[in-house]
């Protein structure tokens, strides 16, 4: 009887401990102690339950997902949680505006920028388009001469620009950023169409984090969206793991 006792005592702790270790998880990553990266299914406007990586560890809180409306939705859900602040500036590298101007409320991949911004989650975007954006002459006129982040100013009294990663303020000019990364920013199967050899992707990820470090930016929130449907499909699962690479060490030099 009593070494019956012992053995269901033992599956009860060992049932309760199991229950527990993802609040625990959460808990050790909302004191900054670690951050795991997240990976999230977005159906929808639903932020669903994350997929926990511990192959990859963060100095800060890191998600991956194909949608970029995931961006919008997981910094909401951290700053719900007291993990991030509210009203920090936004970063996001993208080959497309992602503020769409018209009445689609409902947020989604193409306007997710004007909704952090509707709801004050970020107190600005900058929006870094890659260099080969501006070798198309029609993309040129709707970057340079239409000014779309001048027409969101207009419309939605947002502060948004469009900005050469080099222009960004330094560190020490402002706090930490939230920043997103679109994978088209490297490879684009869409409008305009640009495909990179993997040798070249590589270096321009070595580029984007010497100029954050060499400007002392501080990353309080980071997300990567895969972006399905736009970045070539071989290319998908090696950029994201280039950049996870890359920035699982960013901060710990």
């Amino acid at each position: 009887m009593g070494k019956q006792y012992k053995i269901t005592s033992l599956l009860l702790i060992l049932i309760i401990t199991a229950g527990m270790f993802p609040r625990l998880s959460e808990a050790r990553r909302a004191k900054g102690a670690v951050y795991y990266l997240e990976e999230y299914n977005v159906v929808g406007t639903e932020l669903g339950r994350a997929s926990i990586d511990s192959e990859y560890s963060f100095l800060f809180p890191v998600s991956v997902s194909t949608q970029h409306v995931l961006a919008y939705l997981w910094s909401k859900n951290l700053i719900a949680e007291g993990i991030l602040s509210k009203g920090l500036p936004l970063i996001y590298l993208d080959a497309h505006l992602d503020s769409f101007i018209g009445r689609t409320w409902t947020p989604q991949s193409s306007n997710w920028v004007r909704a952090v911004l509707d709801e004050k989650l970020c107190s600005s975007a900058a929006l870094i388009l890659p260099q080969w954006v501006y070798e198309d002459i029609n993309m040129v006129y709707r970057v340079k001469l239409y000014d779309a982040a001048g027409e969101i100013r207009r419309l939605y009294q947002h502060s948004l620009s469009i900005s050469d990663l080099e222009d960004l303020p330094a560190g020490k000019e402002q706090t930490p950023v939230v920043l997103s990364i679109d994978c088209d920013y490297f490879s684009n199967m869409g409008y305009p169409n640009h495909r990179t050899f993997p040798w070249e992707i590589e270096q321009e990820i070595a580029g984007i984090i010497n100029i954050l470090k060499d400007k002392g930016i501080k990353i309080a929130a980071l997300n990567i969206a895969i972006s399905p449907g736009y970045t070539y499909l071989d290319q998908e699962t090696f950029i994201r793991d280039q950049l996870l690479l890359a920035f699982s060490e960013y901060g710990k030099e």
